[in-house]
């Protein structure tokens, strides 16, 4: 991997978060949700999140157990981090590959993160290796297998559920992972899953539900209960080291 490439197109990435469209602003509420339904997974008092993203993380972290570490290659994203947590908040400008912590943590957050990276499988196995002795990583991608990807593929928009889509390529997306693919990889690295779940009931692309209202949107997320993983929008992962 070319690290000068690389670092301007997360860059390049980093202005989509800092600066939403309607349809990001839809994908940072779902995201939102998701963090609020499996933040009881968070256990400190270490906690790495890896990326920065859509900064939903940071608050609830540093409300559950006062401080966040944030490792990050994205500038202006460190920079966002620092400028609106100040010492709640320690950054680490690496790329995951790259990093070396100086200490062990009871909770690394993957949050939407395996997509991205060129080599999944590796990037697991040094986020494991990240962790305390009892430390738990959560895990978070998209699902291939979302109903909206599944229409799209039955509207002859695309050929399969895992084919990218605009807005993967325009995130930076490599890959988007099924239940099944995503179980293989964590397993390959070394994982041991604790605890899965499907998250949110996403019926159409993001652009498509920028009318729907709050309570729409919950009525999606207690939905998403009731249905096979295979189906929703997020899968969620706790893993230990195996």
């Amino acid at each position: 991997m070319d690290r000068r490439t690389e670092r301007s197109v997360l860059e390049s990435i980093s202005r989509e978060y800092v600066n939403p469209d309607p349809g990001r602003l839809v994908d940072q509420k779902i995201v939102s949700m998701v963090v609020d339904a499996v933040a009881s997974w968070i256990d400190g008092p270490d906690v790495l999140e890896m990326g920065l993203g859509d900064d939903c993380w940071t608050s609830r972290v540093i409300e559950t157990v006062g401080h966040s570490s944030v490792v990050d290659a994205a500038d202006q994203l460190l920079a966002q981090a620092k400028s609106k947590y100040g010492d709640k908040v320690t950054v680490h400008r690496s790329f995951f590959e790259d990093f070396v912590p100086d200490k062990k943590y009871d909770t690394v957050i993957a949050s939407w993160v395996y997509e991205h990276v060129e080599d999944p499988v590796a990037v697991m196995k040094r986020a494991l290796g990240w962790l305390s002795a009892h430390g738990t990583m959560i895990a978070i991608v998209p699902n291939a297998n979302s109903l909206h990807r599944r229409l799209a593929v039955n509207m002859g928009l695309q050929e399969n559920n895992s084919d990218l889509g605009t807005t993967d390529e325009k995130m930076g997306h490599r890959r988007v992972y099924s239940h099944a693919t995503f179980t293989a990889d964590l397993e390959a690295a070394g994982c041991s899953i604790l605890e899965k779940r499907g998250l949110f009931l996403k019926l159409l692309p993001q652009s498509m539900l920028t009318e729907l209202s709050d309570r729409q949107f919950e009525g999606l997320m207690a939905m998403s209960a009731e249905i096979p993983i295979d189906y929703t929008a997020s899968l969620a992962y706790r893993c230990v080291r195996a």
